[in-house]
């Protein structure tokens, strides 16, 4: 199988690597000219060549076939986490691209005690690729802006979303049976949502989901979560 890379312009004949993608190719996987790869720009065009041209910081590729991949026919997913703490927030992305999330917002709540600042947001637009380049998917997960609690519910119900909040409890239940539109999944903090924040989404109609074995952290509860919702769609 051809190595993947990243290039968010295609042309028609042609392609070029960005500086980090060319550094990737030639000094990571020691590609050369005339050797096979795959590039992908994240919106479902895929690109199959040969390297054409390379110094020792530009990659060239000569485009032999393109393929549009479309979207998977089923709802988009938006998954509204509060960021853990250090690299699980990083791991906790790689695992959502592999699954086929389309769009993360680090979620503001109460108790948050992470808010990445933008440089943390870029770096996690560039985890997103190398997932996306591992897990053979060919369309972006967007990584968006932080997003307080209150603004995520009003938006979700503006774009008709339906929504669903991960918080334990004997009431909440995980008889999901199909998800038939487009939905936010709402994961809290460390400390979990308030009393008053589930009480807020439960006016804007969220359905509950717990795991009935113990509390979860967020990266494992977004994952698992996602996953069942997905599943479901």
């Amino acid at each position: 199988m051809a190595a993947r890379f990243y290039c968010s312009q295609i042309g028609d004949e042609t392609a070029r690597l960005d500086d980090s993608e060319s550094h990737h190719a030639l000094h990571v996987m020691r590609l050369k000219v005339g050797d096979d790869l795959e590039l992908f720009d994240g919106q479902g065009r895929v690109c199959h060549g040969n390297i054409a041209d390379a110094d020792r910081r530009q990659v060239s590729v000569a485009v032999s076939r393109i393929v549009d991949s479309a979207r998977p026919n089923r709802p988009r997913l938006v998954v509204a986490a509060a960021p853990p703490r250090g690299d699980r927030l990083k791991s906790m992305v790689e695992k959502l691209t592999e699954l086929g999330v389309d769009e993360f917002i680090p979620l503001r709540t109460v108790r948050s005690v992470v808010d990445p600042r933008q440089s943390r947001l870029e770096k996690l637009r560039s985890t997103v690729i190398g997932a996306m380049k591992q897990s053979g998917r060919n369309h972006l997960m967007q990584i968006c802006e932080p997003c307080e609690f209150s603004v995520a519910l009003r938006n979700a119900t503006a774009a008709g979303q339906s929504v669903w909040i991960a918080h334990p409890g004997e009431a909440a239940g995980n008889a999901v049976e199909t998800v038939q539109r487009d939905a936010l999944l709402l994961i809290g903090p460390e400390g979990g949502f308030t009393n008053e924040e589930v009480l807020q989404a439960t006016d804007y109609d969220a359905e509950r989901l717990s795991w009935p074995e113990g509390i979860l952290r967020i990266e494992t509860a977004s994952v698992l979560f996602a996953g069942l919702l997905l599943q479901r769609m």
